[in-house]
């Protein structure tokens, strides 16, 4: 359900007639292909923090997740042909997203420190929610019919995906305490 969602989002232009005259019909396949990648690559890193767990503070991942960052940022920067220093403006609207982007990798090493991978993505797929309320809120922008129904598919997948692990761990949770109430009496009687 949730590729569904993701395609009423991405609005491919094979299957949905564009009238967005802000994206080139040529660059909506590489922004999806490069979205996908994206949420691959998060999902490995998820997976990976969650493998390292509470053995290593969150301050070291991020250390080195700053420096490659600055390798890979110093490239781009002197392959650059064209350099601009960017204004006032720009320069404090880049420290906030700076600032924001490390306050909310740090909050999510830290929630998968205690918590599963599978639940803190489903979690995390309220990203979509706020994506669109927060360009609504400071650039203006409405999203079209399809992308709050995509929107509205993969809040409603993950929310189903959320009830079926509760409710397949409380299952597994009776089967084990009937599996030891089931030992201790045949203990018992084997005495």
């Amino acid at each position: 359900m949730t590729l569904v969602g993701l395609l009423f989002i991405a609005q491919p232009s094979f299957i949905f007639a564009s009238d967005n005259v802000d994206i080139q019909p040529n660059s909506r396949p590489l922004g999806i292909v490069l979205g996908l990648l994206s949420a691959f690559l998060v999902a490995v890193a998820l997976v990976c923090i969650r493998k390292m767990g509470a053995a290593v503070h969150f301050s070291l991942s991020l250390f080195y997740l700053s420096l490659l960052g600055l390798i890979v940022s110093t490239i781009f920067v002197l392959t650059k042909t064209t350099l601009a220093s960017p204004c006032l403006r720009d320069l404090f609207v880049m420290v906030l997203i700076a600032g924001f982007a490390l306050i909310a990798i740090i909050l999510q090493t830290m929630a998968l420190q205690v918590q599963e991978a599978g639940p803190m993505t489903i979690v995390m797929t309220s990203q979509v929610v706020f994506a669109f309320l927060f360009e609504g809120l400071f650039l203006g922008v409405c999203p079209s019919i399809y992308s709050i129904v995509g929107a509205g598919v993969i809040s409603f997948s993950s929310v189903c995906l959320l009830v079926l692990n509760i409710r397949r761990k409380k299952t597994k949770n009776l089967l084990e305490n009937q599996l030891k109430n089931t030992d201790k009496s045949n203990q018992k009687n084997s005495r």
